[in-house]
This record gives C-alpha cells, sequence and structure tokens, in this order.
C-alpha cells in the first residue's frame, strides 16, 4: 500500500492502476487497507479520464463517512459531479456528505466548499456565501504554524479584482523564505503587489499568539 500510495503522490496513476490491482488481489489485506487501495483506485481512474468508473467507487466508499477513505471519497465524489456540470447530483451528494458528518474535520469543511461551489454554479450565491463565511467563522483550525488564504471577499463578479492575502504564523524561529512557493491561480490573471513593506507583527489567532 505504501509504493501506492507514492505512485498515487508521484502522479503516476496508469502505473498504480496495475499496482491497486495486484494488491487487491494478494489476499491479505484488513477492510480498512482494502478502502485505502479502493479510494486511490477511484482516483486514478478519475486522474487518467475515467470519471464514472470512479464515481462508481466514490459512492460506495461514501456509504461510510466515518472513516477516512469514506470522508474522501464523498467530496472527491461531489466534485467530478460539480465538473461535469451534474449539479443536482452533485448537491445530492455534497449535502448527504455534511449533513451526515464525519469525524474528520479536515474533511467536512472540504465537503461544506464543496457544496458552497455547487451553490454557486447553480446562481444560488446567497448561499454559497452563507456557507463560505460561516466555514470561515467557524472551522476549528490546528496547529502552531499555519498559512492562511485570507481572500478579501467572499464572492466576486467576472472581471472583478480580487486580493489574496498570505500570512504565515509561526510560534518558532523560521529562517529563509527563498523557496517559498504560492499557487499559480490557473484561469486567473495574477499579479504580485508590493512586499518591501511587508512587517512582522504578533497576532493572535485562535487563542494563540504567533509573530
Amino acid at each position: 500500500i505504501r509504493i501506492a500510495s507514492t505512485m498515487h503522490a508521484a502522479g503516476k496513476f496508469a502505473d498504480l492502476l496495475e499496482v491497486t490491482d495486484k494488491i487487491r488481489h494478494s489476499g491479505d489485506l484488513d477492510p480498512d487497507e482494502l478502502a485505502d487501495i479502493d479510494l486511490l483506485e477511484a482516483d486514478a481512474l478519475a486522474a487518467t479520464g475515467r470519471a464514472d468508473k470512479a464515481l462508481d467507487i466514490y459512492a460506495r466508499l461514501a456509504a461510510t463517512p466515518s472513516s477516512l477513505s469514506g470522508a474522501k471519497a464523498a467530496v472527491a465524489r461531489a466534485e467530478i459531479l460539480l465538473k461535469k456540470k451534474r449539479l443536482n447530483e452533485a448537491e445530492a451528494a455534497a449535502t448527504q456528505f455534511t449533513e451526515t458528518g464525519t469525524p474528520h474535520e479536515y474533511w467536512l469543511a472540504r465537503g461544506f466548499i464543496v457544496l458552497a461551489d455547487i451553490y454557486a454554479a447553480q446562481d444560488k450565491k446567497y448561499l454559497a456565501r452563507e456557507y463560505l463565511t460561516s466555514l470561515r467563522e467557524n472551522y476549528p483550525a490546528s496547529g502552531d504554524d499555519l498559512l492562511r488564504a485570507i481572500v478579501s471577499r467572499t464572492s466576486v463578479f467576472k472581471g472583478e479584482p480580487l486580493r489574496v492575502t498570505f500570512k504565515l504564523y509561526e510560534r518558532v524561529p523560521v529562517v529563509g523564505y527563498n523557496d517559498v512557493k504560492f499557487p499559480s491561480f490557473n484561469g486567473f490573471w495574477a499579479q504580485e503587489l508590493n512586499t518591501e513593506n511587508a512587517r512582522r507583527e504578533r497576532e493572535t489567532f485562535n487563542g494563540k499568539g504567533y509573530e
């Protein structure tokens, strides 16, 4: 399974499909490991243009959202349905997941984000904004070193400028920022603003002090 996960991280999806099939037929997997392999296979299928087959696997895994693989599958399923513009199905899938819930808070948050994207695609921008605002205010982020992308507003119209500010929250000194890579913002015209006056300052986030 570790080899399969490495292939997944490296984007070697065609090879991954061969490996997952061999691992599955080895007969040495417990139910959780089998679910992990199924999820890797579904991701590989989706990445190689076989989304419909991937959706079948995602749907089966998403029936158990309490598991990590099930939570991931639920989000992936809704995202693919959204991408294929099957909006009613996407909304049903995302709503079922977010209403059922999962102990995996990160993936539940991802589910709400997908649901907001679906509402936006349905031109229900007021619902999208409501979900994103609620998520931003209530999601229990954790960790000592946090990188938050703070978007200046939760919804924009095509052609309207959008400012994204990146903050690095640290509780221990970090040396060297030369290798930091920012998102490419594919599909957007992006311009880096003047950062010469950027300064360190103390800020409290989630009850903890950061520099």
